[in-house]
């Protein structure tokens, strides 16, 4: 029956006499009854007939025979699926895995839970996770993606667009040409194969160039700089996806700030005013927040003339390198996952003078349209 909708239910027993067991508005949730051999629900014209003799017990019985004794097995799954579901799951994970088994044996199941932990990465790619974001062997974002991933599939609705959008996100996960482990790599497989062993499966991809340039590309990565004037067209052939991006860099002699699924900031530790004492060394704090997790990420942090680099530098623990350049430091980070993080420039004042900041910048280093900046500033030593 839909939601909020007003809703009669009656319970009928053998000699089909009916008793009113609840009236009002759906959704609504009652305990089975043994005294009535079925129920009859009624919304509106619509109409529904739930004999509990047409449904599966899901009991299994086994037995041994010996010469004086016969011992019998009797398990009853439904018995502990409801006392999981009248416990507190402490976790998603376990939320998930009562979904399925409650999925399996055919029994009820509710799927807002699990979709309100809805998550997306850079590339529009979906996966499941909640805010504790707990990762070890058996309960991270993969795990939790491939049990959401089952249950979807089995699911009496259409879920097939947003099927696509997981599997691209296990690939997305296979960095360096594999996943994290065996036992990942096994879990994936055993999962999406099935979708990709159909009729005229054309599961490698191609990128198609038509236009000023006309070429098919087959191999990647692939990168092609072209004139202003030229007019190409794009398309893709294949069942794997391609992450395509596109770009031109100009000088923006004032920008404005920008933020998005990365922020950027900039200030001097314990001095909002800017103004420096020369010969006094002061730390350039670099705050950077990120909404989504993201790889391979350059952050481009300019220092204000009349300033040096300190003799020794503190490093966050997610750089992978640093680069101090004359105009600029620059930092690579392989992996930079969700929150916020602090980078810390060590400097030292030494020319006195009014001077300009310019804006700190983070992009992703093979996607640079995924970029943020703050703004201008001004610096005086004295």
């Amino acid at each position: 029956m839909s939601t909020n909708r007003h809703t009669e239910v009656f319970g009928k027993d053998n000699f089909g006499n009916e008793t009113l067991l609840f009236e009002g508005e759906t959704p609504i949730k009652l305990k089975l009854n043994p005294f009535y051999s079925s129920y009859y629900l009624k919304s509106g014209d619509e109409e529904l007939d739930y004999k509990i003799s047409n449904q599966s017990s899901l009991v299994q019985i086994s037995g041994n025979r010996t010469k004086d004794s016969i011992y019998l097995s009797i398990i009853n799954p439904r018995h502990y699926i409801q006392k999981l579901e009248n416990s507190e799951l402490s976790s998603f994970h376990e939320r998930i895995l009562l979904t399925e088994l409650q999925q399996t044996h055919g029994m009820t199941y509710n799927l807002d839970s699990i979709l309100k932990n809805r998550r997306t990465t850079l590339f529009g790619n979906v996966y499941f996770s909640d805010d504790e974001n707990i990762s070890n062997i058996l309960n991270n974002n993969i795990q939790n993606t491939l049990l959401v991933y089952r249950i979807l599939k089995a699911d009496t609705t259409d879920h097939t667009a947003e099927l696509a959008k997981m599997k691209d996100y296990f690939f997305e996960r296979r960095q360096s040409g594999s996943w994290r482990n065996t036992f990942e790599s096994a879990q994936i497989v055993e999962t999406i194969i099935e979708d990709f062993i159909v009729e005229n499966s054309n599961p490698k991809p191609k990128l198609i160039l038509s236009g000023s340039i006309s070429e098919t590309i087959e191999k990647f990565p692939f990168e092609r700089t072209i004139a202003p004037d030229q007019k190409i067209a794009i398309s893709k052939s294949g069942d794997f996806p391609i992450y395509f991006t596109s770009y031109q860099s100009n000088w923006d002699k004032n920008p404005n700030p920008k933020s998005d699924d990365f922020e950027i900031q900039t200030n001097f530790e314990n001095n909002p005013d800017n103004v420096l004492e020369g010969g006094t060394e002061v730390i350039l704090q670099v705050n950077v927040t990120i909404q989504k997790d993201a790889e391979y990420v350059l952050i481009n942090v300019p220092i204000p003339g009349g300033c040096s680099y300190a003799v020794s530098q503190n490093r966050n623990r997610f750089e992978s390198h640093r680069e101090n350049f004359k105009n600029e430091a620059t930092i690579f980070c392989e992996k930079l996952p969700i929150g916020q993080h602090i980078f810390e420039i060590k400097l030292v004042p030494r020319y006195s003078g009014n001077y300009t900041l310019n804006p700190a910048k983070i992009e992703k280093m093979y996607f640079p349209t995924f970029n943020a900046n703050n703004a201008i500033k001004k610096v005086r030593i004295k």
